[in-house]
């Protein structure tokens, strides 16, 4: 990918990271305490789950368009708070219409939490190198690092989920 794509990428994937609810890393950390933070960086990127967290994006943004319910409770989840995974669990399961989009890819509460703060925290650590280091592994920015396109496509999904 040229070098003039990876702020268009990685605001795409901040993006991604309102959608997961927490709060966007300082410059220097995640922003989490180590206990999370060690869950973020063990975690495994694949990407048969990063596809079908694009296609539930993608079913979700197409209900919030035509589903004012939906969409209410979209804008009810993402103005609710939440500094930890836990927080962020709980927050998710109070909006059980919008966890089923992903359930129905077979995707987990954690994997609805951690897919977009993982690749979202990989991508700052690639833009600036020794950042993220508390919450990103060498597993994770290779991954990153070798599915640009799949990249790509999770920011468009997630830019179009928020627009």
């Amino acid at each position: 990918m040229p070098r003039l794509m990876y702020p268009r990428v990685w605001i795409g994937l901040a993006v991604a990271v309102l959608f997961a609810l927490a709060p966007l890393p300082s410059a220097a950390q995640s922003g989490f305490s180590p206990a999370d933070n060690a869950v973020f960086k063990a975690y495994v990127l694949d990407a048969g789950k990063v596809n079908r967290f694009i296609a539930g994006i993608s079913a979700l943004t197409m209900a919030k368009q035509t589903d004012n319910a939906i969409a209410e409770d979209f804008e009810s989840l993402s103005s609710e708070d939440g500094a930890s995974i836990a927080q962020l669990r709980a927050r998710l399961s109070r909006h059980p219409r919008i966890f089923a989009f992903f359930q129905r890819q077979t995707l987990t509460a954690d994997d609805v939490i951690l897919i977009p703060l993982v690749i979202t925290f990989a991508g700052v650590a690639m833009a600036v190198p020794g950042q993220m280091a508390d919450a990103v592994s060498p597993a994770q920015l290779n991954f990153v690092r070798s599915n640009t396109a799949l990249v790509e496509r999770f920011g468009a999904a997630n830019e179009a989920l928020e627009n």
